[in-house]
């Protein structure tokens, strides 16, 4: 709910340019990728509990930082236009992007903790269980991001910008007390979650209530034996290394995740972010570009999220029966199938396509204000999917002197067939793409030993963020609606390529017969 909020906020407060929303998405993927391995790392050191307490503290507190400030910014703009200007607007802009960059650092560390070891400790060892809590779990995420934005829109569109922000700041506030209320009761009901082997722990499991009896009490514990013994065992740090220790972290985390036996899963899994063919701001831009209204958008993104609902369903079942390695080639094969629509849709009817399109002015009809008459004018002007003109296929009046003028385009009669196909395309892909993204997750939760289910899951999200980065790029440099269609097959390219990559885990898995360390954890909790 917060995020989809957060964008509207920015293109707001940035008078409809979608500017402030492109640095914060850049920001903010820019310090996952330098921080995902960091905070992995920290999840593997620390005790669940604390792990908790911090993740979820930090993520709601910065929310409700950002919400407080997003508040004062909307209440400036609106009652003192003369100070909502130059220094002062700057300064919340940076503050704003800064609250929510750390938020999103926060959950991304608090899905870490929950969904790939909480999880995988809550099934028991039982894959069958943990299949079932994977699906469950993202059918309610699923749920959420078609019904949170409806809400808030509705608050946003019949109410006000304000009331929707400052009822985000509530709602943060009661959902936190609730939601560490439900997980510490998850605590006290699962003996196996207090049981952690720490990252860098030679010793045995136990659990979090024995690592806090053995710290020091009133100075005589036998604590202090067993810190004596582990400081032997411990080489000194220098000035020099502790400086540059959390680069040296960060590329143990990398090394980490390279010799995972399922990198090649989860590199397929990130190579799926590298595509426009979602219904992220590029998407909806291309898709309002093409004459779809906003109301419009929210029924397809809806459509959407219930094709990806499916793919919860059937999850359990196909795994059961099929195995985890075929039902991940079938989801990638059907995403596959389904985007060939979205790419032959480039050059049907209606479709903006066109490489020589720099070649061709833009013909607008001009009215002079003060005789009426019709004037002729040419321009090169090439409106972009990138800034506040989406596209050229939209009529749009602007004022140049005492010239009013109106671009004239070459709107298709009828049905867009193009946009048409290729909706249908990426809504049918959902099923196929969230089932993919079961698949791995379980693969990862599966076959990533306990000691360093934070580090790679970091690594991981770090690659994800890394190929959304490059997609946002290619927009930059191809920001035209005419050039859409190359991000089209590019993206198309990505996703072949993801395919690729799990057949050849998955060849290579069933050639080497290998198992899942999950049920191995499991037995030494026993």
């Amino acid at each position: 709910m917060w995020i989809f909020a957060l964008g509207l906020y920015l293109v707001h407060l940035d008078g409809g340019m979608l500017r402030l929303a492109g640095i914060f998405g850049f920001a903010s993927g820019g310090c996952i990728l330098l921080f995902g391995g960091l905070v992995g790392e920290w999840v593997d050191r620390n005790k669940r509990l604390y792990v908790l307490r911090i993740s979820l503290g930090t993520m709601n507190a910065f929310i409700l930082l950002c919400s407080a400030t997003v508040c004062v910014a909307l209440h400036l703009e609106a009652s003192r236009p003369d100070l909502w200007t130059g220094g002062l607007k700057i300064f919340f802009e940076v503050a704003i992007v800064t609250l929510a960059i750390i938020a999103q650092l926060a959950n991304m560390t608090y899905k870490i903790m929950l969904e790939r070891d909480w999880m995988v400790v809550v099934a028991h060892g039982d894959t069958s269980a943990l299949a079932n809590l994977n699906a469950v779990t993202r059918c309610v995420d699923l749920s959420a991001k078609i019904v949170a934005p409806l809400c808030v829109g509705a608050v946003m569109t019949y109410i006000s910008l304000l009331v929707s922000a400052i009822g985000i700041a509530v709602w943060n506030v009661l959902s936190v007390i609730v939601e560490y209320l439900l997980l510490t009761r998850v605590y006290s009901l699962v003996p196996e979650l207090s049981k952690k082997k720490l990252r860098g722990s030679e010793c045995s499991y136990e659990t979090e209530t024995e690592m806090e009896e053995r710290e020091p009490m009133n100075g005589e514990t036998k604590s202090l034996e067993f810190k004596k013994d582990s400081q032997e065992h411990k080489p000194k740090k220098n000035c020099i290394r502790t400086m540059f220790e959390p680069f040296i972290v960060l590329v143990n985390g990398w090394r980490t995740y390279i010799r995972q036996k399922v990198v090649f899963a989860g590199l397929a899994l990130a190579l799926l972010y590298m595509t426009v063919m979602g219904f992220d701001s590029v998407t909806v831009g291309y898709i309002i570009g093409n004459g779809i209204s906003e109301s419009e958008v929210g029924i397809i993104m809806a459509l959407g999220g219930l094709t990806g609902i499916l793919a919860t369903f059937i999850y359990p079942c196909m795994r059961r029966k099929i195995g985890l390695s075929k039902t991940g080639m079938i989801a990638f094969a059907g995403e596959v199938f389904c985007l060939i629509l979205a790419v032959v849709s480039i050059w049907l009817p209606g479709s903006p396509f066109d490489m020589n399109f720099k070649n061709k002015p833009f013909i607008t009809n001009c009215t002079a204000m003060s005789t009426g008459r019709s004037i002729g004018l040419q321009t090169t002007a090439l409106p972009d999917i990138v800034s506040g003109s989406l596209a050229s296929s939209v009529s749009a009046s602007n004022s140049v002197g005492d010239i009013e003028c109106v671009e004239i385009t070459d709107a298709p009669d009828g049905p867009n067939i193009s946009i048409i196909v290729f909706l249908i395309g990426i809504i049918a892909s959902r099923t196929g793409l969230w089932l993919a993204d079961l698949v791995v997750t379980q693969l990862l939760q599966e076959n990533v030993a306990e000691t360093e289910r934070g580090v790679v899951n970091g690594v991981q999200n770090s690659i994800n963020m890394l190929l959304e980065m490059i997609k946002f790029v290619l927009v930059m440099i191809l920001p035209h609606v005419e050039t859409f269609g190359i991000l089209v097959i590019l993206s198309f390219s990505f996703i072949v390529l993801a395919g690729f990559l799990f057949t050849f885990y998955a060849y290579r898995n069933a050639k080497t017969g290998s198992h899942a360390v999950v049920l191995d954890t499991e037995q030494q909790y026993a």
